[in-house]
């Protein structure tokens, strides 16, 4: 994605907040009340300015704070990019039914789990190449 197309997207969400924001009659201060986990009121401007494009982890919880569906901040072309990558993944844990038993145990995880168990792949992950890759987010950036 382009950096004026990224702009656009930035502009767009944060619009979409903004208005959704005004019409539950919520202040930035008000709203990063009820979002649940710690956000600056500030950060709600900058994603409101266009000057900041939460994650999908932040933005899922300002929705559900509002009470929109996640998809209600999106451009259909940034959803379908989306979809597109999220395809290639499904398709690939779909083949195969070692990864798919692996998802439905993951489901079960509490979420203090969760750390460990991405320690244990980090760990599979530098095992399988010779100790070379310090961890998954090294692995993803050199498989881009």
């Amino acid at each position: 994605m382009g950096e004026v197309q990224l702009q656009e997207e930035r502009d767009a969400i944060g619009g979409r907040l903004r208005r959704i924001r005004k019409e539950r009659g919520f202040t930035q201060k008000k709203l990063v009340e009820v979002i649940k986990g710690k956000i600056d009121y500030s950060y709600i401007g900058k994603i409101e300015r266009g000057e900041q494009l939460p994650s999908i982890k932040v933005l899922k919880r300002i929705s559900d704070a509002l009470s929109v569906p996640l998809g209600y901040f999106f451009h259909n072309t940034m959803v379908s990019t989306l979809m597109e990558i999220a395809n290639e993944d499904i398709k690939d844990i779909a083949g195969n039914e070692n990864k798919r038993s692996f998802l439905k145990a993951a489901k079960m995880l509490h979420d203090d789990d969760v750390p460990l168990i991405r320690e244990i792949i980090d760990v599979l992950i530098r095992h399988r190449n010779g100790g070379i890759l310090e961890n998954t987010e090294e692995l993803l950036l050199k498989l881009k």
